[in-house]
């Protein structure tokens, strides 16, 4: 199967949707936001792989967990796209880590001083923002602004899970 941009482009739309994985304190090994959204990428990419599978009505096999972004790769059966999509997770790994440099004393990318209607909202208009890039063909610029917004809306996760615990 050939995945071309437009399929990393729906992708990355995909992994908002799926929600994603939160830091953990004092429960074992930390995470950090690069590693948290390279398995949200890797988990929505197999998910996606799988709905691709049985929709064309092949048999899909899941790659081992943890999951790997080789492993993935060869379980969607997408070597000849391998290099775009290990060169999506950097460009969104980039963008998510660039929040933490570029808005540092921004409240709102972090949630910090109670700033959650603004919070939301860069979640939200970042949506949007991805979605009329995709349609536009402007996947790079989605893939960008993916980034950019699952920083806060892991950071939102991940507050949520402590206040919750």
């Amino acid at each position: 199967m050939r995945w071309s941009s437009g399929c990393w482009g729906v992708l990355s739309l995909l992994l908002l949707l799926a929600g994603t994985a939160a830091f953990k304190i004092n429960r074992g090994p930390s995470v950090n936001h690069l590693e948290i959204t390279e398995r949200a990428i890797l988990d929505v990419t197999v998910q996606t792989c799988r709905t691709m599978a049985e929709q064309e009505g092949r048999d899909f096999v899941p790659p081992p967990r943890p999951l790997t972004a080789s492993g993935v790769i060869r379980a969607c059966d997408a070597a000849e796209s391998s290099k775009s999509f290990l060169r999506a997770i950097k460009v969104i790994q980039t963008n998510n880590k660039r929040v933490d440099i570029s808005r540092l004393f921004n409240p709102a990318f972090h949630f910090d001083d109670e700033t959650f209607e603004e919070g939301r909202a860069i979640i939200t208009d970042g949506l949007r923002i991805i979605k009329n890039s995709n349609k536009l063909g402007n996947f790079e610029a989605a893939r960008e602004k993916l980034g950019e917004i699952t920083h806060p809306l892991q950071v939102c996760y991940y507050l949520f899970t402590i206040f919750n615990a």
